[in-house]
C-alpha cells in the first residue's frame, strides 16, 4: 500500500457531496453523465467516496447484478495528481467487502473500458483481469439547430415495437440469444448484464427496448437519454446483424430525439455501441449525416470489458 493510501478514509457518498465530488476532475471532456444523474446515482448504485485531508479526493459507484454473482462499477475518478497511487483499487476492496455483506455469494467483478485507456494501461489490466469481448463505439454529434429529421421516411419504424419484461425474458432464454449476445451478455450504460431474468427489472427501470423482425427478433436497440450541460445525449445499443433493420431502428431512435430535446440542449450527441460481429458501423454515419445533418462530427473507437474472479 502506497503512503498516500495510509492516509485515504472511505465512506458512503451521499446528496450534500455532489459539488466537492464534481470539483474531482473533468471528465469525458466536460460531458460528465454523473453530473447529470448523480442523485440516481445515490439510487441505482452503493456510491462512494475517497477522502485524505477532509478533501473528497476520489469516487465510485458499485451495483450488485447477475443474481448477486456479479459487481459492476461506474463514474469512477480520481483527482489527476493522485492517480496511479493505488486509491481507486483501495476504494473498489472496500465496495466489493460492504456488497459481500448483501451478497455473500458475490463472485465476479467486472470492469469496462474506453480503447483510450486501454491503450495505456491494458497490461495492467490484464494483470488482475480477462478480457471478455468488445463492442464498437461511434459517436455523432452536432448541433441542435442544424438537426432535423425531414428526409426520414415517417413510416419508417412501424413494425418496431418496444419490449416488455415478459417478451424480454422470452428473448433472454431463446435460442436467437446464443448468436445475438455475445458471451451471453447485454451491454448497457457500458456495464455488462448477463441474459438473466434476475436483470430484467433494473434494465427496464433505466433502459428502454426494442426490437424488430415480428415473431423472432432479428435486431434489438437498447436507449437512454440524458442532459449533460447543454447536450442532448441519445445513448443506443445494438444486437443483431441484419444492416437493414439496424438502420430502420436508428431512423425510428433519430425521429424519437426531438422529444427529449429541451430549450437548454445547443447539442445533440448520438451515440451507438456495436456488437463486434456487425459489419461496417461507420455505415450508420453516413446514414444520419445524409438524413439529419451534413455538418456532425463523428469518433469512433472501442469499449472493452474485462472480469475477475474475486
Amino acid at each position: 500500500m502506497s503512503d498516500i493510501c495510509e492516509k485515504l478514509s472511505i465512506r458512503e457518498a451521499g446528496s450534500s457531496d455532489y459539488d466537492e465530488i464534481m470539483k474531482i476532475g473533468e471528465f469525458l471532456y466536460g460531458f460528465d453523465f454523473v453530473a447529470s444523474m448523480y442523485h440516481q446515482y445515490l439510487t441505482w448504485y452503493h456510491c462512494y467516496v475517497g477522502i485524505i485531508e477532509g478533501q473528497i479526493i476520489a469516487f465510485n459507484a458499485g451495483k450488485i447484478v447477475d443474481g448477486g454473482k456479479t459487481m459492476i462499477t461506474s463514474g469512477a475518478r480520481v483527482k489527476a495528481k493522485l492517480q496511479g497511487q493505488g486509491i481507486m483499487g483501495q476504494i473498489i476492496k472496500h465496495i466489493v467487502k460492504k456488497l459481500r455483506h448483501i451478497s455473500p455469494e458475490l463472485e465476479y467483478d467486472c470492469l469496462t473500458a474506453t480503447s483510450e485507456t486501454t491503450s495505456e494501461h491494458e497490461d495492467k489490466i490484464l494483470r488482475n483481469y480477462k478480457y471478455i469481448l468488445k463492442q464498437i463505439n461511434c459517436d455523432i454529434c452536432c448541433k441542435r439547430t442544424d438537426f432535423n429529421t425531414d428526409k426520414i421516411n415517417p413510416n419508417i419504424g412501424n413494425d418496431i415495437q418496444e419490449i416488455r419484461y415478459n417478451r424480454l425474458k422470452e428473448i433472454f432464454y431463446s435460442p436467437t440469444s446464443q448468436w445475438m449476445f455475445p458471451d451471453h451478455r447485454i451491454v448497457a450504460d457500458w456495464s455488462s448484464y448477463r441474459l438473466l431474468e434476475e436483470n430484467i427489472p433494473s434494465l427496464l427501470e433505466r433502459f428502454g427496448f426494442w426490437e424488430s423482425g415480428h415473431l423472432q427478433s432479428t435486431v434489438i436497440s437498447v436507449a437512454e437519454t440524458y442532459v449533460v450541460k447543454d447536450r442532448l445525449n441519445y445513448c443506443l445499443n445494438f444486437y443483431g446483424s441484419d444492416s437493414m433493420e439496424i438502420r430502420n431502428h436508428i431512423a425510428f431512435h433519430i425521429q424519437r430525439i426531438p422529444e427529449f430535446v429541451t430549450t437548454k440542449c445547443d447539442d445533440i450527441m448520438l451515440s451507438m455501441l456495436f456488437p463486434e460481429y456487425v459489419q461496417n458501423p461507420g455505415q450508420y454515419y453516413e446514414l444520419f449525416k445524409s438524413n439529419c445533418n451534413d455538418k456532425a462530427g463523428q469518433y469512433a473507437g472501442e469499449l472493452r470489458l474485462y472480469e475477475r474472479q474475486l
